[in-house]
């Protein structure tokens, strides 16, 4: 299996990129309500080496030792991830009020103004029989702990024609929205029965379809050089190891070193309002309009 992102064996591609000719259908895996966290840290969900020694009389009795522990030490991580998932999600407590009705229906419903295609369209989580692209979306958003920005955490695959079993690409993509500057940060959340945050949901929603399509289609992409990539997160800047894919609008996408994607916001344009740029700056039209700038 070649995730977290693959092509199909072969060498099989995407057709050419004609954004507003070739039709879209995206389908959620569910119709429920949107899934909406508060972002977690698992950096201290790690059981540190304590040195421990394994009595037992022989090599099977060592192995059979060292197993047990294995499956103890395994639990107790499982356990402890759980307490940091519960206990991030507290972030969120305060607005599912305002996002009680927010189904994936209407965000994709808010979706398909963002990227503006009119070809685009949402399918039920059981069809399979679409006319060109379906793709397959399992969208996830977090709030930050500062609530400064949500991220979209998403696993996309792509299908084609008779690729109806099985998909032409795949990915995990992270998407982190810029820095949120209004204050009460709280009542921005609120407002209007939670408006910004579905808003913003969307335009991440967007540009992760956006951005897996350019890449399966393979879209020009810069020279892909490793490098270290400080972005803003919140009020916080987190470096990613990563190969640049490409610079638009404030914000950077990127290949991670585990050979999933994501768009981050440079650090020094964190504060941009996420409103400036419709869904991120990654419509197709955009990408080819700067493209077709910088030929002439």
């Amino acid at each position: 299996m070649c995730l977290p992102v693959c092509l199909a064996e072969g060498g099989g591609t995407l057709p050419a990129p004609q954004f507003d000719q070739l039709p879209w259908a995206v389908r959620f895996a569910t119709q429920d309500k949107v899934s909406y966290h508060g972002l977690v840290s698992y950096d201290q969900s790690g059981i540190a080496a304590n040195g421990m020694l394994y009595p037992a009389p022989n090599v099977v009795g060592l192995l059979a030792a060292i197993a047990t522990h294995a499956v103890i030490a395994d639990s107790a991580k499982e356990k402890q991830k759980q307490e940091l998932r519960s206990k991030a999600d507290l972030i969120i407590a305060p607005y599912l009020s305002e996002l009680i009705g927010f189904k994936y229906e209407e965000l994709g419903q808010r979706v398909r103004k963002k990227i503006g295609n009119r070809s685009l369209s949402f399918v039920e989580p059981d069809i399979t029989d679409v006319s060109g692209l379906l793709i397959a979306s399992q969208p996830t958003f977090s709030l930050t702990q500062d609530q400064r920005a949500v991220v979209l955490d998403d696993f996309i695959s792509i299908y084609l024609g008779d690729s109806k079993e099985k998909p032409v690409y795949q990915a995990t993509i992270r998407i982190v929205s810029g820095r949120v500057s209004h204050d009460p940060i709280s009542q921005f959340w609120r407002n209007n029965a939670g408006e910004n945050l579905k808003d913003i949901a969307a335009n991440l929603a967007a540009e992760a379809y956006t951005i897996a399509y350019r890449d399966a289609s393979h879209q020009d992409w810069l020279p892909q050089t490793m490098r270290s990539v400080k972005y803003g997160l919140g009020n916080s800047s987190q470096v990613e190891r990563a190969q640049v894919l490409q610079y638009m609008c404030g914000r950077t996408v990127l290949r991670t070193l585990r050979g999933g994607l994501m768009s981050v916001p440079n650090e020094s344009d964190a504060q941009e309002n996420e409103n400036d740029c419709a869904a991120g700056g990654f419509q197709f039209s955009n990408v080819q309009a700067q493209k077709d700038n910088a030929a002439g």
